[in-house]
């Protein structure tokens, strides 16, 4: 899949070249905490999403995920919904790590029970730092999310360090719980 921060920057031609490339999904960032992000909204309701679901692309919403959980579901909820999405994949870092973060640990619990009471089965994702050195797992409720049928997507960023590729984000997410299935 591809994550879009901004749907201006990313044009529905390229829906073509996704679909050759077994690209399965688009997401476009909707939210920031209980900030709407109207230029994209417009862009979801002006149809910028025709061309890439003739594609056979679902068309998914993200977005950060911050300090008042119950809120924020209740925000992407309507988001989803209003904007015909097919799926949603919330972005949480600090604010929901603990240990030296500053976050709050059971703010995934709090999110993933009400993005589930108002969403049932609508697939989902959370995506968060990747990697921890093993054997080490980040301060993070992994089975909050995985336990309500939210899949991983860790951050994997190379450049930074070679303990952040994919291989090893992959590998921590195992040892937080997840099957390679779900990652």
């Amino acid at each position: 899949g591809v994550i879009v921060d901004d749907a201006s920057a990313f044009p529905a031609e390229r829906a073509r070249v996704l679909g050759r490339n077994r690209f399965r999904w688009v997401a476009v960032k909707i939210h920031d905490g209980l900030r709407r992000l109207p230029a994209n909204e417009a862009a979801l309701a002006g149809g910028w999403a025709g061309e890439l679901r003739q594609e056979g692309l679902r068309i998914c919403g993200w977005g950060t995920v911050d300090r008042r959980p119950v809120r924020e579901a209740r925000l992407v909820a309507g988001l989803v919904r209003r904007l015909d999405l097919d799926c949603y994949i919330a972005d949480a870092e600090d604010p929901y790590m603990g240990k030296g973060y500053g976050g709050v640990v059971a703010r995934s619990a709090i999110f993933a029970r009400a993005f589930r009471a108002r969403l049932g089965s609508v697939p989902a994702a959370v995506t968060t730092y990747g990697a921890a050195i093993d054997p080490w797992i980040l301060p993070f409720d992994y089975g909050s999310w995985r336990d309500r049928g939210f899949a991983l997507l860790p951050q994997a960023y190379l450049p930074i360090a070679a303990h952040y590729g994919p291989g090893f984000v992959a590998a921590h997410a195992v040892r937080a719980g997840y099957p390679h299935s779900r990652i």
